[in-house]
């Protein structure tokens, strides 16, 4: 027996709220929710009727259909954060998917008219949120299912990051001058601290690594499971710096310890 169906080239959706939060750019999310305590809400107001949330409050956990709405462009393969392969785009949570649809299971903290208040996610601010729906275990949960290619990864070996007092302080120091990047910091090296296509790290000598992370650098080592952060520095090295690079570079300079191998590697004088 055939079927057939007729639907329009062109697929109207309203988003029903907004996410709002603290996370700003892709690289300061977990790539997945669970991954990282964090808190948002999903402002509604002005998108459904009050009676829309009614008996939401009693689920732990909800899934929030969303778009990508920083998503760049679709593609066919990608290269997903654990493995070495590219995959099939289908078969991967990848933001480049041909819709850009995402959804994610997050928890439900409460409720507060139109604003639901939700932790442990991985939404962006200004998300737009398509629909929600709660989570219920008897049907959601399926404990013996496969995960195909994720299977034969076998256990991700997650790093412990331990911070000196030097680079606390040199992040106290961005943090007062609203630069916040110690959570992109953990997020990434807690996972994959090893050199990696398409990764900003790069190994100077006998365990002492580069970390770049938008303006910034940071130099790490690895000891066991844990991931040592040594120190901070600027990513400008020569001609006109933003003003807070010229006050970071003015307080702290860079210990001795890395100097000869940080200007080895990258033929620059610090």
């Amino acid at each position: 027996m055939n079927f057939t169906s007729h639907v329009d080239s062109i697929i109207e959706l309203a988003p029903i709220g907004f996410v709002k939060t603290l996370h700003f750019r892709k690289w300061q999310l977990p790539r997945q929710a669970g991954l990282q305590s964090n808190q948002a809400i999903i402002d509604c107001k002005g998108y459904l009727a009050r009676e829309a949330l009614e008996d939401l409050i009693g689920f732990d956990r909800i899934w929030i259909i969303f778009i990508f709405h920083k998503a760049v462009k679709s593609k066919s393969k990608v290269r997903p954060p654990r493995g070495n392969l590219k995959r099939g785009v289908l078969a991967t949570r990848t933001p480049h998917h041909p819709n850009k649809l995402g959804m994610s299971c997050v928890e439900l903290s409460n409720i507060n008219d139109f604003k639901i208040e939700i932790s442990n996610h991985d939404l962006l601010d200004g998300t737009p949120v398509l629909d929600i729906k709660p989570y219920i275990p008897y049907c959601d949960s399926f404990e013996n299912a496969k995960a195909g290619w994720v299977d034969e990864l076998g256990t991700e070996n997650i790093y412990t990051v331990e911070p000196s007092e030097l680079i606390k302080t040199q992040l106290d120091f961005l943090a007062d001058n609203e630069i916040y990047i110690y959570l992109e910091i953990e997020n990434i090296l807690s996972r994959r601290p090893l050199p990696y296509p398409n990764h900003r790290v790069k190994k100077l000598s006998d365990n002492i690594y580069w970390l770049g992370i938008h303006d910034w650098r940071v130099i790490y080592s690895i000891e066991h499971n844990t991931i040592v952060l040594h120190e901070l520095l600027s990513g400008y090295n020569r001609g006109k710096k933003p003003l807070i690079h010229n006050k970071f570079t003015n307080k702290f300079r860079v210990n001795d310890k890395f100097l000869a191998v940080i200007n080895d590697n990258f033929n620059i004088n610090l």
